[in-house]
């Protein structure tokens, strides 16, 4: 069954106009609190807190919006109870802005609650504002029934409703009748109910071409491709989904992407694969590219979000300090009236116990400072000791070996295999003497405590410099490095620190892998992220094993130890993660993930 996108329902629950104003959008906010502060007429509020509310919905702080709108309608209802009638339609319309901001955010019961609030200030001539509440109330009923409540039935009832809105002449009851019919289509696609989905698109088609706008129509024509879709009518869900696709782009780039997907599905049902792949040719880069944007919005919003919770919270506690302070001065000076010799030799012991104990606490704390850096000093020597020992131990107990077998069995190698054996080891011991400069001068500048450097990365330099200084490792085994990573891949990250991860897991599987066969290393990029991965045959090594190795509680066991506690904690500290899989029962794959 066709799945459509998340972007889709929120297109067809916000395809009409919203009532919220941006009219603050460019005044100073301060200004603003400043006046609402000063005002002591509770009517002038009103304007005040809707002012302040659209500038934070404007500048995407939705949360404290909501709240000064429901402020707002605090103090309109409060007026309107008291028999001033001309706040009303001001408390209904920003009860309906509240409930759809509810709505737009998947908050149904909110919305709903908010929404039959406004219900009860309308009057039967506020018809514009009874086709939005009865959108709203339909809308938020669905999305329970798509929850899983039993409310289609309430929301059918408030579809009617809106129905006769529109028989009474009023055009714009329509336009949001459209979108609630494409509403519930969705909703009997999702239940595999095509019968009842075609009653309902089959509405917002005969309305389309009088009271839908262009965008609106079209996606009418989408829903209408999706619906024969699920019926697995590919031929007519194809004519309707190619007429889509003429202004799918002027939606929404969310609903383009999935519109190029749909249809190539629809060639691949029907057996076109030449078309269905040229479509999901289409579909691949534009989809990382909404993923990459969606993620670097969501990462704005939330900074903002933070900043906004940081600086309310400062703001309360200089309220609270401030109010301390008078408080404190109204008992001061209270006191002196009193008796002002007493209220005298009070403060002066006051005072001298305070600045004892300010000088005793700022002891303590510099104390415990130079505790904490004494011993983050001797935690970070140890395993700087620890990354030197670990990662220079077994090249140069290789190079040994080689030169062992060469004094050992002079006469047993030719001058051939003397030469060649020579140009090994000069070679690996080349290499081993640039890896060791490299290592002490990094631990020169992590002496104080572990730093991390934050740079493009050349991924394929890394990897060749490991495969090299494991070389003699390689030769002796006789392993064949299979290295698939393009010259021009990189990753921002420590060089250093992922250097040191690669080597000890690319020594840790040729360890593992049986001699003569291959160690594999590539690079790729899904839905996890960036992934750097290194593969063996050879006894298998599972993601169980290496938790309890990084916990320390198989220490003694093949692979686990003090290679890959390293491996965990240096991962930690570039924001990546190690995670070991099992394409094969003698194959082991060890993924490096940066999400």
């Amino acid at each position: 069954m066709l799945k459509l996108s998340f972007a889709l329902w929120f297109i067809i629950v916000t395809m009409v106009p919203t009532f919220a104003q941006k009219s603050a959008a460019t005044l100073n906010i301060d200004s603003l609190k400043n006046l609402l502060a000063s005002t002591k007429s509770e009517k002038e509020k009103v304007p005040l807190l809707l002012a302040i509310a659209d500038y934070y919905q404007t500048n995407v702080i939705y949360d404290t919006a909501v709240q000064y709108k429901l402020e707002a309608v605090k103090v309109a209802t409060t007026l309107l109870n008291k028999g001033d009638t001309t706040l009303r339609r001001s408390v209904v319309k920003n009860l309906l802005i509240v409930a759809e901001s509810f709505l737009k955010t998947g908050q149904c019961e909110q919305a709903l609650d908010y929404a039959l609030q406004s219900r009860a200030f309308m009057q039967p001539t506020d018809v514009d504002y009874l086709v939005v509440f009865y959108k709203t109330a339909a809308d938020a009923l669905r999305m329970y029934a798509q929850a899983g409540a039993k409310k289609i039935n309430e929301a059918e009832v408030y579809y009617d409703s809106l129905v006769q809105c529109g028989q009474k002449k009023y055009p714009e009851a329509w336009n949001k009748k459209i979108a609630l019919d494409l509403a519930f289509c969705v909703y009997y696609l999702s239940l595999n109910d095509v019968d009842k989905a075609l009653v309902y698109i089959k509405r917002a088609d005969s309305l389309a071409p009088q009271f839908a706008d262009p965008i609106l129509a079209s996606q009418v024509t989408y829903v209408y491709g999706s619906t024969y879709f699920t019926a697995k009518n590919y031929e007519k869900a194809l004519i309707y989904l190619k007429e889509a696709e003429k202004t799918a782009n002027a939606w929404s780039p969310d609903l383009y992407v999935e519109l190029q997907r749909n249809i190539a599905q629809c060639y691949g049902a029907m057996g076109n694969y030449k078309m269905a792949f040229e479509y999901y040719e289409k579909f691949a880069p534009l989809r990382d590219s909404i993923y990459t944007k969606a993620a670097e919005k969501n990462y704005s919003e939330t900074e903002a979000k933070f900043q906004n919770k940081e600086k309310q919270q400062q703001i309360e506690l200089k309220n609270l300090q401030l109010a301390e302070n008078k408080k404190q001065r109204y008992w001061l000076w209270g006191g002196i009236a009193l008796l002002s010799l007493v209220a005298l030799l009070l403060i002066i012991i006051y005072r001298n116990k305070k600045r004892t104990a300010d000088i005793l606490n700022t002891n303590n704390q510099q104390l415990a400072t130079l505790n904490a850096a004494l011993e983050d000093a001797n935690q970070t020597k140890a395993t700087l000791f620890s990354i030197i020992g670990h990662d220079l131990r077994s090249p140069i107990s290789q190079v040994y070996q080689f030169l062992k077998l060469q004094q050992l069995n002079t006469n047993a190698l030719s001058a051939e295999q003397k030469n060649e054996l020579s140009t090994k080891i000069q070679s690996a011991t080349g290499s081993l003497l640039e890896s060791m400069e490299d290592l002490l001068i990094w631990s020169k500048t992590q002496m104080n405590a572990f730093k991390v450097d934050m740079q493009a990365t050349a991924i394929a330099h890394i990897t060749n410099q490991c495969c090299q200084l494991l070389s003699l490792n390689i030769e002796a085994k006789q392993l064949q490095i299979k290295n698939d990573i393009a010259p021009d891949a990189s990753i921002t990250t420590d060089s250093y620190y992922l250097q040191t991860i690669i080597r000890n897991l690319l020594q840790n599987a040729i360890k593992a892998a049986p001699d003569k066969s291959t160690v594999s290393i590539n690079y790729h990029i899904n839905e996890q992220g960036k992934i750097i991965s290194i593969n063996n045959f050879g006894t298998i090594f599972t993601q169980q094993q290496y938790e309890a190795a990084i916990q320390n509680t198989e220490a003694g066991k093949t692979l686990a130890g003090l290679g890959l506690r390293l491996v965990h904690e240096l991962s930690q500290k570039i924001n990546a993660r190690v995670q070991f899989s099992n394409p094969a029962t003698d194959q082991t794959t060890v993924h490096i993930i940066f999400e």
